[in-house]
């Protein structure tokens, strides 16, 4: 039985979904984005959107992650 892991179909594919809420939530709820840490351009900061893939993707079931990285919660 595959995880939502593979389902989604891997890494590149998680990464990308995090891109994209990070870009639709600054397009549609700037508020909301303002309440993350922002780069000089105003947009969620690089180090953000790393950290939640990160955790998404241990979250979601990739084998190869050893453990979740709790230093973000």
């Amino acid at each position: 039985m595959n995880n939502p892991y593979d389902e989604i179909g891997g890494r590149e594919k998680v990464i990308a979904l995090v891109e994209r809420f990070y870009d639709v939530m600054e397009q549609a709820e700037p508020a909301l984005a303002a309440l993350h840490e922002l780069d000089a351009g105003g947009k969620v900061s690089r180090r953000n959107r790393d950290r939640f893939a990160s955790f998404l993707v241990g979250w979601l079931g990739d084998r190869k992650s050893t453990r979740l990285n709790s230093s973000h919660i």
